[in-house]
């Protein structure tokens, strides 16, 4: 049980990692009081080694307090995820948080892994797709397609991706590791970034000793 995040604090050119249990589904928990507050809340949660991420299968919510660029970005909100819930949200944080954080421009409400179809990459550099289980909430959009969307530029592209096949298509020409594969290569046992493409399912799941 539980609503984990990842939660990081940027500062004095560094970074820190912690680890919420409980707190996926109510960041704005740790920031609706400004710089201090997050602060203090950092503080009271588990501190991390730098790669001790919560699993994206197990997050239901994350945020980033950059301290030195004056920047928040954060996910795992429900009260974010509806227009005028959103907007008054938006005034408040503008009230405690410092300039820099007051002129967002646009704000981009995007699912959780169980309300959208993707893929994720393991410790054992297996990547598998997932599924979306729930439906999305209010204008909440998947992940790949608020990223799509905002590499294509402004104004309708077809350059954007429209499926999380399509999605998984421009990691490969964007990251040498991805080429080669396809959103269907991947069936329903993933396959292990590095190995040949050509290799079976079954032969690769024998590499990390699965049977």
């Amino acid at each position: 049980m539980g609503n984990r995040a990842n939660f990081v604090i940027v500062k004095d050119q560094d970074w820190q990692l912690y680890y919420s249990h409980w707190g996926g589904c109510r960041m704005l928990d740790a920031l609706i009081g400004g710089p201090e507050l997050a602060l203090r809340y950092a503080a009271s949660l588990r501190r991390c080694e730098k790669n001790e991420w919560c699993a994206p299968s197990w997050a239901d919510g994350g945020a980033v307090v950059d301290l030195d660029r004056c920047r928040v970005l954060f996910f795992g909100e429900p009260l974010m995820v509806t227009m005028n819930e959103r907007r008054a949200l938006m005034d408040v944080l503008g009230t405690v948080w410092p300039e820099g954080l007051r002129n967002a421009e646009l704000v981009l409400p995007i699912t959780n892994m169980a309300e959208e179809n993707g893929t994720y990459v393991n410790r054992d550099r297996r990547i598998q797709r997932f599924n979306q289980a729930k439906a999305q909430p209010g204008m909440a959009r998947a992940a790949w397609w608020v990223a799509g969307e905002v590499l294509a530029g402004p104004g309708p592209s077809f350059a954007a991706p429209s499926t999380a096949s399509e999605a998984f298509a421009l990691l490969g020409e964007r990251w040498p590791a991805f080429a080669g594969l396809t959103h269907a290569d991947l069936g329903y046992t993933g396959r292990i970034l590095g190995l040949s493409n050509d290799r079976s399912a079954e032969s690769q799941s024998a590499d990390l000793g699965v049977m």
